[in-house]
């Protein structure tokens, strides 16, 4: 029993994604309360394992990519009337708090009632990202919340935004210098 225990424990232990720096905690999503997602991906280290073995012979790069991950999370939700000005105010918040915390923005729109942001968590010592965030907003349609997690080289970003769908990291290409 104790073993079961000791493993369980380490189990949960390990899927602790919120202690990974590369983990963001989306307070703007309380503004939905109970309304569902349009879209919801959630796909923890032992998913990712699970669809990494498919991707072996198929994609080898993208198997090794896939070795590294973390989380990946996603979630669209359909905005109301009276969520776009709250929305608004709370992804402000999360921007700030990103920017506080060592977060690198490398993308942001604000265009005729669409914003999007990216940002990237690069390691201590700049040779990996280990969490990118994507949020993306279209008045009164839409709001887009994406964070990946784990060790994520420079050069695999667009790689990753083609696999998922996330065309904000499509075309991105790695461009912070050391120490900025």
């Amino acid at each position: 029993v104790a073993a079961t225990t000791a493993v369980a424990k380490d189990k949960k232990k390990a899927q602790d994604y919120t202690k990974h720096p590369g983990y963001v905690d989306f307070n703007a999503l309380e503004i939905f309360g109970d309304q569902e997602a349009t879209i919801e991906v959630y796909l923890g280290k032992p998913m990712l394992d699970l669809l990494r073995k498919f991707l072996e012979d198929e994609d080898p790069e993208l198997y090794h990519i896939f070795g590294k991950l973390q989380l990946v999370r996603v979630q669209v939700f359909d905005v109301t009337n009276g969520q776009s000005e709250q929305l608004d105010m709370e992804s402000a918040k999360t921007v700030k708090e990103l920017d506080k915390k060592g977060w690198e923005r490398v993308v942001r729109v604000n265009d005729e009632g669409e914003r999007v942001f990216v940002y990237l968590k690069p390691s201590e010592d700049y040779e990996w990202i280990q969490g990118i965030v994507v949020i993306a907003m279209q008045d009164l349609e839409d709001a887009v919340f994406v964070n990946i997690v784990g060790d994520i080289h420079p050069d695999d970003i667009s790689r990753l935004g083609g696999h998922f769908d996330i065309d904000e990291l499509d075309s991105i290409r790695y461009e912070v210098e050391k120490g900025n």
